[in-house]
């Protein structure tokens, strides 16, 4: 009914977002997914074509699945419908779909949300008590985020799992949340089906005129428990003495259409019969091991490889200087009809300067010209967060302001013809919000695979908060459901003295997640290391090379294939004075995941070398500037940019060279956190394989806490990690 009015108004896309409960209904009766493809499914038939034999998939619970379907019409047109595939997280979803759907907006040229419609299906008790719906609701008007209003139906069997409403909201009606929005929310009783279809049309009709959030509040009563082996009268005794002496709703609507003459008890016992004989003829199908059951895979990812495809080399990610500085010509040289901040107009005049000078080049350079290149290629970017127009640290500057009149002006912008800009560009500044915008981004970036779309954390250690996020969808959607992302993550992580909550990421966290297999034999080769990448789940990067960064950010959109991609951000990086590149890297074609030393000149032979210190990020220049402070010339420091999938062949190389050194991994977190961990696993038996003597560790011990709260003492921790690092005993 929805999806009929839906198109009746011109929608021609469909998004829906919901949990499990009443989803294979939806899937068998909205979507047409066949019955026998359901049974087969749930009967789990060995040697029938799944996901798992063609693509590697693992699959997932079969009312998490999700499909896409197109819903025709005796006229010929047709509404495309997608139903997103979801975790037991309840709410999660949400948006989730609304980022799907607004991806779609975006493709279509449609701004206002008059093609596209979303739909979220809650429960009572979960949309009146998980936080992440308030999130998403917050969307509802925000110009970068809005899709055009969401139609929320609540499910509402007025008992949440086992507990009674008095126990899970304080509010009359599970629907009160929608007050904040001010809000259409209709109440209806489930028992009446006509009075439930005019409900959806009006919700419908309300806001394809309005373009605002409606709420449908279905009140109706669970038949058997939380699960059908379940008692409800242990928890609820009474309402289900009451609900026993009901009569279903499907006998009380036949008997009014008899009693009104619509049909008769003999047409509907036909109907009856033969819906049990189509049942049981898809169920016989479902067990006879001939079964497809190939699922949904989006037509806009039909140019991206599955996981078991033939994978080909990266394309150049490099440009030429020539094209470099015409392009900082274009995006650094900053309108005078606008009154700029002198502090902002300094950036462009830099970034400018050191690009025409080809030396010198900071990392907000080497970021803004990979944002830059990717555009002028044809891709789009998509940068949201909180804080990423100036960017944390005030260094992006990527949305300046008219000091005289407020007005934005987005130098990137120029990279785009102005009819595409609302499509093809996004930087926006979140809602404060790390869970709810995580999702939206997720799911933006999984209906838009040529698009650089990037969640920027303000701290890494904020990431946290959307870990439901992280887990369930960014981390495990291609194993679970096939749904391929080339999303990434900004996380701004390093330890400077900040304390608990402005220091790690949880990279450990992230790391655990990586289905980077320790035990599996070595890639031998850049072939072997690039199919270790494509078999990965998603990868992480702790970048200290401003054009290392560069080319990493263009990587991703310049392979045949997507995956999710963590960055552990810089935060003192972005302006220390070691950390520049020349214009020459940017030239150079791929992304490096282990940069060897860079200083062998000022060292003894290689045959000399006691030590080699194996570190990643921030804390490599530490240990550069302790060793040539107290002119240590036998100790060689390896940074490792890519920590997962573990670049064996790249480390190998170095270690080779150094046949008389220990080996030792040096990292700024304490023990039991950070890639101490990781590493000890694959740097572990790599050694073990290369005959070499146990990996070692240097850094903080263990804690409960990311960081110590005290600048002093902090400092202290460092000193003393420094030294141990390069000790001898």
């Amino acid at each position: 009914m929805m999806v009929d009015r839906a198109k009746h108004h011109g929608y021609n896309n469909v998004v829906l977002g919901m949990a499990h409960r009443g989803r294979l209904n939806t899937l068998a009766c909205v979507f047409n997914k066949p019955y026998e493809q359901i049974f087969g499914e749930f009967k789990d038939v060995k040697g029938m074509k799944s996901q798992e034999d063609e693509f590697g998939f693992s699959g997932d619970v079969k009312y998490h699945l999700g499909a896409t379907n197109h819903r025709e019409y005796p006229d010929g047109s047709s509404v495309h419908i997608t139903m997103m595939p979801n975790p037991s997280h309840l709410e999660t979803v949400n948006t989730v779909a609304m980022g799907k759907a607004r991806s779609k907006m975006d493709q279509l040229g449609d701004p206002e949300g008059s093609k596209v419609i979303t739909c979220l299906i809650h429960g009572d008790a979960a949309f009146a008590g998980q936080g992440i719906v308030y999130e998403g609701l917050q969307m509802e008007r925000l110009r970068n985020y809005q899709v055009g209003g969401v139609i929320h139906v609540i499910v509402n069997n007025q008992v949440g799992f086992t507990t009674n409403p008095i126990d899970s909201r304080s509010t009359k009606y599970c629907t009160d949340l929608a007050k904040t929005l001010s809000a259409l929310t209709i109440h209806v009783n489930a028992q009446y089906p006509e009075y439930v279809d005019y409900a959806f049309k009006l919700a419908v009709d309300y806001n394809h005129k309005f373009k605002r959030d409606v709420f449908i509040d279905v009140i109706g009563y669970r038949k058997l428990g939380h699960n059908e082996q379940d008692l409800p009268q242990l928890t609820q005794p009474l309402m289900y003495n009451k609900i026993a002496a009901i009569t279903p709703m499907h006998q009380l609507y036949c008997e009014q259409l008899i009693g009104e003459g619509v049909v008769t008890q003999e047409e509907i016992d036909a109907k009856v019969t033969g819906f049990r004989n189509k049942m049981q003829t898809a169920f016989d199908l479902a067990t006879s091991g001939n079964l497809d059951l190939s699922d949904w895979d989006s037509t806009t990812w039909k140019q991206m490889l599955h996981v078991s495809g033939d994978i080909k080399d990266l394309r150049n990610t490099g440009w030429s200087r020539e094209k470099l500085r015409a392009l900082s010509e274009k995006v650094n040289t900053l309108p005078t009809s606008f009154k700029f901040h002198k502090n902002a107009v300094k950036v462009y005049e830099t970034r400018h300067k050191t690009l025409m000078a080809g030396t010198g080049i900071a990392w907000d350079t080497a970021e803004q010209m990979a944002f830059a290149t990717l555009l002028e290629e044809g891709y789009n970017l998509r940068l949201a967060g909180e804080d990423v127009e100036r960017g944390t640290f005030v260094h992006r500057q990527s949305v300046l302001y008219c000091q005289e009149t407020g007005l934005p002006y987005t130098p990137l912008s120029k990279c785009v013809e102005a009819d595409e800009k609302k499509f093809r560009l996004n930087i926006a500044n979140s809602l404060l919000s790390e869970y709810g915008v995580l999702g939206y981004e997720y799911g933006y970036s999984i209906g838009s695979p040529n698009c650089l779309t990037i969640w920027e954390a303000q701290f890494g250690d904020f990431a946290n908060v959307a870990q439901a996020t992280t887990d369930t969808f960014f981390a495990a959607g291609e194993r679970k459901w096939g749904t391929k992302t080339g999303m990434v993550m900004l996380l701004p992580h390093g330890y400077d003295g900040a304390g608990p909550e402005h220091s790690s990421c949880r990279v450990e966290r992230f790391l655990q997640l990586m289905d980077d297999d320790p035990y599996a034999e070595m890639q031998k080769d850049d072939a072997g290391s690039l199919i270790a990448n494509t078999r990965a789940n998603m990868m992480i990067c702790n970048v200290t090379n401003p054009a290392n960064f560069f080319h990493l950010m263009r990587q991703q959109l310049h392979k045949n294939y997507r995956k999710p991609l963590v960055v552990l951000a810089p935060k003192k990086l972005l302006r220390h004075k070691l950390v520049k590149s020349n214009i020459e890297e940017f030239e150079f074609h791929r992304f490096r995941k282990v940069y060897p030393e860079t200083q062998s000149e000022k060292l003894v032979a290689p045959e000399k070398i006691r030590r080699v210190i194996n570190c990643t990020g921030q804390v490599y220049f530490d240990l550069l500037e302790y060793r040539e402070k107290n002119n240590i010339n036998d100790v060689v420091i390896q940074r490792i940019e890519q920590i997962a999938p573990f670049p064996y062949l790249s480390v190998k190389t170095e270690l080779d060279k150094y046949v008389n050194a220990d080996i030792i991994v040096s990292q700024e977190e304490h023990r039991n956190q950070g890639p101490w961990n990781f590493f000890k696993s694959r740097m572990g038996k790599l050694l073990k394989d290369m005959g070499r003597e146990e990996l070692k560790y240097r850094g903080r011990p263990v804690s409960g806490s990311t960081a110590v709260g005290s600048p002093s003492r902090h400092k202290a921790e460092l000193e003393k990690l420094l030294r141990e690092s390069f000790d001898s005993v």
